[in-house]
């Protein structure tokens, strides 16, 4: 029988504790713009409402894009909110960049994007990369809401830096990261 409520005890403790280490809030801190390379960017983030950031700027794609570039994304974390993060288990594994934006993700926000910017179409059945030519492309206003960042992460700092590489060379043509907060 002491065992038996030491054991419902302890399960109690540890669901409350977990439950306590859901974030119900999150705040867009910035973004960290790729300054040079195949793409530059200048975009800035505002407080749409309460539980909405928007996305405004301008991307310069500097070469026309294609399968001869690949991209990765890497998540880093922060328990305390300091400069001391942490690379995380997930990530977007490195391949080519015209898979990444043939992606299902990609496709569930490809037509809101377009909405708020003048990025080009998809035509016909060809990858969706090659449809960015060198150019240079206007956002104004892309929400994104609290619902884009899964309810299980840890409350804390998180970086995604999304990194762009020619094919198979070590080298970073443009890199972007993306800063949040969650409590």
């Amino acid at each position: 029988m002491q065992i038996k409520l030491s054991f419902a005890l302890l399960l109690v403790v540890t669901i409350v504790v977990e439950v306590q280490s859901l974030w119900t809030e999150f705040e867009w801190i910035g973004i960290e713009n790729s300054k040079s390379g195949a793409i530059t960017s200048d975009v800035k983030v505002t407080r749409f409402n309460k539980t909405t950031y928007s996305l405004s700027g301008t991307a310069d794609i500097t070469v026309d894009l294609n399968e001869n570039f690949d991209c990765e994304a890497k998540l880093f974390f922060s328990s305390k909110g300091d400069s001391k993060y942490v690379l995380q288990p997930y990530k977007i594994a490195r391949d080519v960049c015209c898979t990444l934006m043939d992606s299902t993700y990609w496709k569930s926000i490809e037509s809101r994007l377009r909405e708020a910017s003048d990025i080009p179409e998809r035509t016909g059945n060809e990858p969706y990369c090659l449809a960015f030519k060198k150019n240079t492309y206007t956002m104004k206003q892309f929400a994104f809401d609290n619902k884009i960042i899964p309810k299980h992460f840890e409350v804390g700092s998180y970086k995604c830096t999304f990194f762009m590489y020619e094919k198979e060379s070590e080298e970073v043509l443009s890199t972007v990261t993306f800063i949040i907060r969650l409590y």
